[in-house]
Protein backbone atom coordinates (compact mmCIF):
# COMPACT_ATOMS: atom_id res chain seq x y z
CA UNK A 1 0.00 0.00 0.00
CA UNK A 2 1.31 3.54 -0.85
CA UNK A 3 -0.75 5.48 1.84
CA UNK A 4 -3.00 3.75 4.71
CA UNK A 5 -5.24 5.40 6.90
CA UNK A 6 -4.63 5.50 10.23
CA UNK A 7 -7.47 5.89 13.39
CA UNK A 8 -7.34 4.96 16.81
CA UNK A 9 -10.98 4.47 18.42
CA UNK A 10 -12.63 6.36 20.84
CA UNK A 11 -15.23 4.25 22.34
CA UNK A 12 -14.90 4.18 26.55
CA UNK A 13 -18.34 2.32 26.27
CA UNK A 14 -16.23 -0.88 25.25
CA UNK A 15 -13.31 0.18 27.00
CA UNK A 16 -11.39 1.56 23.79
CA UNK A 17 -9.64 4.89 24.56
CA UNK A 18 -7.74 5.76 21.84
CA UNK A 19 -5.34 8.96 22.44
CA UNK A 20 -5.87 11.15 19.40
CA UNK A 21 -2.69 12.72 19.78
CA UNK A 22 -0.74 9.67 19.59
CA UNK A 23 -2.51 9.28 15.91
CA UNK A 24 -1.35 12.61 15.00
CA UNK A 25 2.02 12.27 16.12
CA UNK A 26 2.43 9.01 14.68
CA UNK A 27 0.74 10.17 11.42
CA UNK A 28 3.45 13.42 11.08
CA UNK A 29 6.43 11.08 11.77
CA UNK A 30 5.56 9.00 8.79
CA UNK A 31 3.29 11.83 6.41
CA UNK A 32 4.50 9.97 3.48
CA UNK A 33 2.77 7.17 4.00
CA UNK A 34 -0.06 7.77 6.47
CA UNK A 35 -3.26 10.21 6.54
CA UNK A 36 -4.44 9.97 10.16
CA UNK A 37 -8.05 10.42 10.81
CA UNK A 38 -9.67 11.33 14.18
CA UNK A 39 -12.30 9.41 16.36
CA UNK A 40 -14.42 10.96 18.79
CA UNK A 41 -17.19 9.81 20.69
CA UNK A 42 -21.13 11.58 19.82
CA UNK A 43 -22.19 11.07 23.07
CA UNK A 44 -19.53 13.67 24.77
CA UNK A 45 -21.04 17.27 25.21
CA UNK A 46 -17.88 18.80 23.63
CA UNK A 47 -17.74 16.55 20.98
CA UNK A 48 -18.14 19.65 18.51
CA UNK A 49 -15.28 21.15 20.24
CA UNK A 50 -13.41 17.75 20.14
CA UNK A 51 -13.68 17.59 16.27
CA UNK A 52 -12.50 21.47 16.00
CA UNK A 53 -9.09 20.74 18.16
CA UNK A 54 -8.74 17.52 15.88
CA UNK A 55 -8.98 19.21 12.51
CA UNK A 56 -7.46 22.63 13.66
CA UNK A 57 -4.97 21.81 16.24
CA UNK A 58 -4.17 18.20 15.36
CA UNK A 59 -3.94 18.22 11.67
CA UNK A 60 -6.66 14.90 11.28
CA UNK A 61 -8.41 14.77 8.06
CA UNK A 62 -11.68 12.51 8.52
CA UNK A 63 -13.43 10.57 11.17
CA UNK A 64 -13.91 7.16 12.99
CA UNK A 65 -17.52 6.44 14.51
CA UNK A 66 -18.93 3.64 15.90
CA UNK A 67 -22.47 3.13 17.24
CA UNK A 68 -22.62 -0.72 18.41
CA UNK A 69 -18.84 0.76 19.89
CA UNK A 70 -19.95 4.11 21.76
CA UNK A 71 -23.71 3.27 22.18
CA UNK A 72 -25.17 6.16 20.32
CA UNK A 73 -28.46 5.68 18.24
CA UNK A 74 -27.73 6.84 14.90
CA UNK A 75 -31.15 7.97 14.42
CA UNK A 76 -31.19 9.99 17.42
CA UNK A 77 -31.67 13.64 16.36
CA UNK A 78 -29.36 15.46 18.70
CA UNK A 79 -26.15 13.67 17.56
CA UNK A 80 -27.11 15.58 13.99
CA UNK A 81 -25.23 19.28 15.21
CA UNK A 82 -22.00 16.75 15.34
CA UNK A 83 -22.57 15.35 11.22
CA UNK A 84 -23.57 19.32 10.66
CA UNK A 85 -19.44 20.09 11.67
CA UNK A 86 -18.32 17.14 10.00
CA UNK A 87 -20.05 17.72 7.02
CA UNK A 88 -18.86 21.75 6.69
CA UNK A 89 -15.36 20.34 7.34
CA UNK A 90 -16.03 18.48 3.98
CA UNK A 91 -14.44 15.51 6.01
CA UNK A 92 -15.26 12.03 4.95
CA UNK A 93 -16.60 10.10 8.04
CA UNK A 94 -16.05 5.96 7.86
CA UNK A 95 -18.94 4.93 10.19
CA UNK A 96 -18.84 1.08 11.93
CA UNK A 97 -21.72 -0.68 11.24
CA UNK A 98 -22.54 -4.57 11.27
CA UNK A 99 -22.23 -6.84 14.09
CA UNK A 100 -19.05 -7.31 16.14
CA UNK A 101 -17.86 -9.48 18.94
CA UNK A 102 -17.65 -6.66 21.37
CA UNK A 103 -20.29 -8.09 23.59
CA UNK A 104 -21.66 -4.64 25.40
CA UNK A 105 -22.03 -3.46 22.10
CA UNK A 106 -25.81 -2.99 20.95
CA UNK A 107 -26.55 -4.95 18.31
CA UNK A 108 -29.93 -2.60 17.22
CA UNK A 109 -27.49 0.26 16.55
CA UNK A 110 -25.56 -1.41 13.97
CA UNK A 111 -28.13 -1.96 11.39
CA UNK A 112 -26.94 0.54 8.17
CA UNK A 113 -30.26 1.77 7.05
CA UNK A 114 -30.47 3.19 11.00
CA UNK A 115 -28.18 6.01 8.99
CA UNK A 116 -30.68 8.13 6.69
CA UNK A 117 -31.93 10.35 8.67
CA UNK A 118 -27.61 11.60 8.74
CA UNK A 119 -27.20 11.39 5.07
CA UNK A 120 -31.09 13.39 4.80
CA UNK A 121 -30.04 15.79 6.78
CA UNK A 122 -26.33 16.16 5.87
CA UNK A 123 -27.09 15.55 2.13
CA UNK A 124 -23.02 16.54 1.59
CA UNK A 125 -21.42 14.66 4.16
CA UNK A 126 -19.58 11.68 2.88
CA UNK A 127 -20.17 8.32 4.32
CA UNK A 128 -17.91 4.84 4.31
CA UNK A 129 -20.08 2.40 5.89
CA UNK A 130 -17.97 -0.38 7.30
CA UNK A 131 -17.69 -4.26 6.51
CA UNK A 132 -21.14 -3.48 4.00
CA UNK A 133 -22.93 -3.49 7.26
CA UNK A 134 -22.66 -7.15 7.48
CA UNK A 135 -25.10 -9.05 8.32
CA UNK A 136 -27.27 -6.11 6.77
CA UNK A 137 -25.66 -5.68 3.49
CA UNK A 138 -29.09 -5.48 1.34
CA UNK A 139 -29.52 -2.66 3.53
CA UNK A 140 -26.40 -1.16 2.86
CA UNK A 141 -26.83 -1.54 -0.56
CA UNK A 142 -30.14 0.21 -1.15
CA UNK A 143 -28.87 2.85 1.08
CA UNK A 144 -25.59 3.84 -0.99
CA UNK A 145 -27.60 3.22 -4.13
CA UNK A 146 -30.07 6.49 -3.04
CA UNK A 147 -27.56 8.93 -1.43
CA UNK A 148 -24.55 10.04 -3.61
CA UNK A 149 -22.31 10.45 -0.97
CA UNK A 150 -22.24 7.23 0.97
CA UNK A 151 -20.41 4.54 0.21
CA UNK A 152 -19.04 1.04 1.96
CA UNK A 153 -15.82 -0.40 2.22
CA UNK A 154 -15.46 -4.42 1.81
CA UNK A 155 -13.01 -5.11 5.34
CA UNK A 156 -13.84 -8.28 7.01
CA UNK A 157 -16.13 -9.70 4.12
CA UNK A 158 -14.01 -12.20 2.53
CA UNK A 159 -14.03 -14.25 5.86
CA UNK A 160 -17.42 -15.45 5.22
CA UNK A 161 -17.15 -16.65 1.32
CA UNK A 162 -20.95 -17.27 1.02
CA UNK A 163 -22.37 -13.83 2.56
CA UNK A 164 -19.11 -12.21 0.09
CA UNK A 165 -20.60 -13.19 -2.94
CA UNK A 166 -23.95 -12.25 -2.02
CA UNK A 167 -23.05 -8.95 -0.59
CA UNK A 168 -21.26 -8.00 -4.18
CA UNK A 169 -23.83 -9.54 -6.49
CA UNK A 170 -26.18 -7.59 -4.86
CA UNK A 171 -24.12 -4.58 -5.03
CA UNK A 172 -23.79 -5.32 -8.91
CA UNK A 173 -27.62 -6.33 -9.53
CA UNK A 174 -28.17 -2.62 -7.20
CA UNK A 175 -26.07 -0.80 -9.74
CA UNK A 176 -23.63 0.29 -6.79
CA UNK A 177 -20.21 -2.09 -7.27
CA UNK A 178 -18.44 1.41 -8.46
CA UNK A 179 -19.44 2.64 -4.61
CA UNK A 180 -17.87 -0.64 -3.11
CA UNK A 181 -14.21 0.50 -1.44
CA UNK A 182 -11.23 -1.50 -0.18
CA UNK A 183 -10.55 -1.43 3.50
CA UNK A 184 -8.08 -4.23 5.78
CA UNK A 185 -9.90 -3.74 9.02
CA UNK A 186 -6.04 -4.01 10.20
CA UNK A 187 -5.05 -5.62 12.30
CA UNK A 188 -7.71 -8.48 11.86
CA UNK A 189 -5.87 -8.54 8.25
CA UNK A 190 -3.47 -7.30 6.71
CA UNK A 191 -4.06 -5.62 3.00
CA UNK A 192 -2.36 -8.25 1.09
CA UNK A 193 -4.67 -11.10 2.79
CA UNK A 194 -7.79 -8.71 2.07
CA UNK A 195 -6.80 -7.59 -1.50
CA UNK A 196 -5.88 -11.68 -2.01
CA UNK A 197 -9.34 -12.74 -0.58
CA UNK A 198 -11.39 -9.85 -3.32
CA UNK A 199 -9.68 -12.17 -5.86
CA UNK A 200 -11.65 -15.15 -4.28
CA UNK A 201 -15.30 -14.17 -4.16
CA UNK A 202 -16.35 -16.37 -7.15
CA UNK A 203 -14.79 -19.61 -5.69
CA UNK A 204 -18.07 -20.68 -3.89
CA UNK A 205 -19.80 -20.77 -7.17
CA UNK A 206 -17.25 -22.02 -9.16
CA UNK A 207 -18.35 -24.82 -10.98
CA UNK A 208 -22.23 -24.00 -10.88
CA UNK A 209 -24.37 -22.25 -13.74
CA UNK A 210 -24.02 -19.30 -10.76
CA UNK A 211 -23.33 -15.64 -12.69
CA UNK A 212 -19.80 -14.41 -11.16
CA UNK A 213 -18.68 -10.74 -10.24
CA UNK A 214 -16.27 -9.44 -13.03
CA UNK A 215 -12.57 -9.11 -12.50
CA UNK A 216 -12.90 -5.78 -13.74
CA UNK A 217 -15.29 -4.72 -10.57
CA UNK A 218 -12.93 -6.81 -8.06
CA UNK A 219 -9.81 -4.48 -9.77
CA UNK A 220 -11.83 -1.57 -9.16
CA UNK A 221 -12.90 -2.28 -5.39
CA UNK A 222 -9.16 -2.91 -4.71
CA UNK A 223 -7.20 -0.03 -6.68
CA UNK A 224 -9.83 2.10 -8.18
CA UNK A 225 -13.20 3.14 -6.24
CA UNK A 226 -11.90 5.12 -3.31
CA UNK A 227 -11.02 7.68 -5.61
CA UNK A 228 -14.52 8.46 -6.15
CA UNK A 229 -15.54 8.94 -1.83
CA UNK A 230 -12.19 10.41 -1.04
CA UNK A 231 -10.30 12.87 -4.15
CA UNK A 232 -8.17 14.88 -1.90
CA UNK A 233 -6.07 11.89 -1.11
CA UNK A 234 -5.49 11.47 -4.83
Amino acid sequence: CDKVIVFGLRAPFCGMNVSQELVADFVKAHSDRFIGWCSIDPNDEDCIDQLVYCVEELGLRGLKVAPIYQNWNPEDPKHLPFFKKVEAFNLPVNIHQGTSFVRPGPLKYANPIMLEDIAIACPDLRIIISHMGHPWEDECVVLIRKHPNLYSNVSALHYRPRRHYNAFMSALEYGVEHKLIFGSDFPSATPEQVIAGQWKVNDVVKGTQFPIFPDEAIHNIIYENWKLALPEFV
